[in-house]
């Protein structure tokens, strides 16, 4: 611990013999000597004479290390403006009184003043694992846990990152951002773009095609096509004269045509031929179905996670990427699970949320008036008209209300809707 410049000896000499008198101290009675340093501790604090006070609590502590004296110390390095000291003696006091409430309080109160959310977070989750929790706690973690930044610019659209890149619409076009928001690939604007796995389908005038990382044309066909979504399973979805077929990695049409058709993920991508939806495997072989709708996300997926919701009776239920039904819960909608593993459904006019095996997890609650599904940890929720986050503790932990949200993905950004415009949010602690 950093000392005071002030010589220790003079200050404590000096300043007992003028309150108490040097003869009043006998040999081997701390608790006299105790007092008088405590007295004069006391005086100096009164006076705004704070390095003698410190030297004072720090004899004291040499004496006699409790809690409340290390209290002391730290109160007098607060009030004379000296953080690090005072940083200090509170880790000090966490490190040699681990199971007081107290030292957890004070030092992640002190990590929240100082804008050091990360740190609080991390000194209350320290203090959960000693066996000390507190209302105190739990509220400090709930304020620091889930800090966010706005990033990037204001964008017409913007979509949750999928792979590397997320893509949003500025003036009518479309284009990829990498992590950082910048351009993935500066000065290209597209007219449709997918997300991107190892290519990304774009449309330009008319004419799709798919691009490698620096935008170049990476595979064309000389067929137009209106529309190209992202290669997974050597398929993509593509838009011909109207009607939806896959194309394979040399862009030769090997399924279709179909109505509606969704991109592969989890082996398994789902296709509507007039009013009835079916699940196929990259071979067109039918896996699951008929049913009256299928649940798609907004890069074209219907499974994430290896879930899927369809609807069958006028009702959603969830199906795993083989068809089988998990869980025997009937819902009056739902939303695609993204990169968590639960997805939020709804029943009975309110919203609520399951994990992958179609088990309630959160209750539906008229709280929400709507919801998407986890992602990161978090769900965006719709509460009297404006939308918050939520953690998996059912807890609001980011309540901004927000005119419109999606998804949070791994990297800590999520798309969400302010004045009219969509912006991106930036996690800058997290548990």
């Amino acid at each position: 611990m950093k000392k005071i410049l002030i010589p220790l000896v003079v200050v404590l000499v000096t300043l007992v013999g003028w309150v108490v008198g040097l003869g009043a101290v006998q040999p081997g009675d701390n608790s006299a000597e105790i007092a008088q340093y405590l007295s004069v501790a006391e005086q100096q604090m009164r006076l705004e004479a704070y390095g003698a006070a410190v030297a004072c609590y720090e004899r004291v502590i040499g004496l006699e290390d409790t809690l409340a004296h290390n209290q002391l110390l730290a109160e007098a390095y607060r009030r004379m403006g000296r953080s690090k000291q005072y940083q200090d003696v509170l880790e000090e006091i966490v490190f040699k009184f681990p199971r007081e409430a107290a030292g957890y309080e004070t030092l992640a109160n002190h990590y929240y003043e100082v804008e050091r959310y990360t740190d609080c977070v991390t000194t209350v989750t320290d203090a959960a694992k000693a066996g000390v929790r507190t209302d105190r706690l739990t509220q400090l973690y709930l304020w620091c846990a889930y800090r966010y930044t706005l990033v990037g610019e204001s964008y017409e659209e913007a979509h949750c990152f999928s792979g590397p890149y997320a893509v949003v619409r500025v003036k009518g076009k479309f284009r990829y951002l990498n992590e950082s928001l910048a351009p993935a690939m500066p000065q290209l604007f597209f007219d449709a773009a997918s997300d991107f796995t190892a290519t990304g389908g774009v449309t330009v005038e008319g004419d799709s095609y798919f691009i490698d990382e620096e935008g170049l044309k990476y595979l064309a066909s000389d067929e137009p096509y209106e529309r190209l979504w992202a290669m997974s399973e050597n398929r993509a979805a593509a838009v011909k004269d109207g009607r939806y077929v896959y194309v394979n990695s040399v862009f030769q049409p090997v399924l279709g045509p179909y109505d509606q058709a969704t991109s592969f993920a989890d082996g398994v991508a789902a296709v509507r031929s007039g009013d009835q939806w079916t699940l196929i495997d990259a071979a067109g072989t039918q896996i699951g179905g008929p049913y009256q709708d299928v649940k798609i996300d907004e890069y074209n997926y219907c499974s994430r996670q290896g879930r899927i919701f369809v609807k069958t009776d006028d009702w959603y239920i969830l199906v795993d990427s083989s068809g089988k039904r998990m869980g025997q819960a009937w819902f009056e909608d739902a939303e695609p699970f993204f990169t968590d593993t639960w997805a939020a459904v709804k029943q009975d006019g309110r919203w609520g949320f399951v994990d992958g095996d179609g088990a309630i997890v959160i209750e539906p609650s008229e709280a929400y008036e709507e919801a998407r599904s986890f992602g990161g940890g978090l769900a965006a929720v719709k509460i009297e008209g404006g939308w918050s986050f939520i953690s998996k503790a059912d807890n609001v932990v980011i309540n901004s209300m927000f005119m419109d949200a999606k998804c949070f993905s791994d990297n800590g950004l999520c798309p969400v809707k302010i004045g009219g415009a969509w912006r991106y949010i930036k996690l800058t602690s997290r548990p």
